[in-house]
């Protein structure tokens, strides 16, 4: 996408996934609470609106994806995605309602907690969560 001079951004969470398309339709899924996989999609011009004031607002906060950021951009080496897991994980949420949160899988979630336990040297996630305070990284 980029090659062809698309704009792209990431975020490190989204509420949901969303698909606009023009002011004539929005088809939203991942709502909170949901259960299973499903969609909604909307017709109404003003719900249309709303959910294009969302994703614009979700934009305007995105980083550019040729500024995606690196370890190196933090001073404790995290990317927002591995320090909001550890916000999420941190107030008692479940691997899978963090992973909901995040937009990604619960391999991935659980992928990426692996690697933050290696590079705190804790052998559980209590340790982890311990060391991580200890960091400063929450």
């Amino acid at each position: 996408m980029a090659e062809h001079n698309s704009e792209i951004r990431t975020s490190p969470t989204l509420p949901m996934r969303l698909l606009i398309i023009d002011t004539t339709a929005a088809i939203v899924a991942n709502l909170p609470g949901q259960t299973g996989p499903a969609a909604l999609m909307f017709h109404s011009r003003p719900v249309v609106l709303a959910m294009r004031a969302l994703f614009e607002a979700y934009w305007e906060h995105a980083t550019p994806f040729h500024q995606h950021p690196s370890p190196d951009d933090d001073p404790q080496g995290l990317i927002p995605q591995e320090r909001k897991l550890l916000q999420l994980l941190a107030t008692g949420l479940t691997d899978e309602a963090v992973a909901r949160a995040l937009g990604i899988g619960v391999r991935t979630e659980r992928r990426i907690m692996a690697e933050l336990m290696e590079r705190l040297g804790a052998s559980s996630r209590f340790e982890a969560g311990v060391q991580a305070a200890r960091r400063q990284w929450i």
